[in-house]
């Protein structure tokens, strides 16, 4: 019986950490935001109780950029899956300038053209063709000041001769995605990656 007791008072305590780690964290950021001029706040779901006279509504921070509040994720996750899918195919058939000239003003500013070309022509050969490739996560960063949206993928890759990690950082401004970053790490298929 005390065990019992024990552990449901632990749960109990998860359950405020889970609270202090996470929710307040976010509500204060919220806030912040709102004294920046980042968001608004705004109350909703308001009801009131006639039978005890109680009033009660709900606070609502409602976000003016996008990346706090993303439109369209459907759609714009479909576009950066095509991207990839291009991208993928670009380095299958060694179309590595393609990609650089594709590739967005940061990304060629922090990659000369001889030092990409080198580097997209390791992928293939570390890594042979690309096969099919998993989505593990999605991150809407923060737009800049251009009305820019960036997205950081992180794929699971499957290549001829090993399988590897890859992360990408994309470009978005309306239909136009372009690649900002890429890295990647090799896991040998012989020794069981995914």
């Amino acid at each position: 019986m005390a065990q019992s007791s024990g552990t449901t008072s632990c749960l109990g305590c998860l359950g405020t950490l889970f609270f202090i780690v996470f929710v307040v964290p976010s509500i204060i950021s919220g806030l912040f935001a709102v004294f920046r001029g980042e968001a608004s706040l705004g109350i909703k779901n308001c009801s009131f109780n006639i039978t005890n006279g109680s009033f009660s509504c709900k606070p609502e921070i409602t976000a003016k950029y996008q990346f706090l509040n993303i439109t369209n994720l459907k759609v714009k996750q479909d576009e950066i899956i095509d991207a990839i899918q291009k991208f993928h195919a670009q380095v299958n058939q060694a179309d590595c300038l393609s990609v650089y000239e594709q590739s967005s003003e940061t990304f060629q500013k922090a990659n000369s053209l001889p030092h990409f070309l080198m580097y997209c022509d390791a992928i293939q050969r570390n890594s042979g063709k690309t096969s099919a490739f998993e989505i593990l996560g999605w991150e809407w960063l923060p737009s800049d000041h251009q009305a820019n949206e960036f997205i950081r993928v992180h794929l699971w890759v499957h290549g001829q001769r090993s399988n590897r990690e890859e992360l990408l950082v994309w470009q978005m401004q309306g239909p136009n995605v372009q690649l900002v970053s890429h890295a990647y790490g090799l896991i040998p298929t012989q020794f069981g990656g995914r």
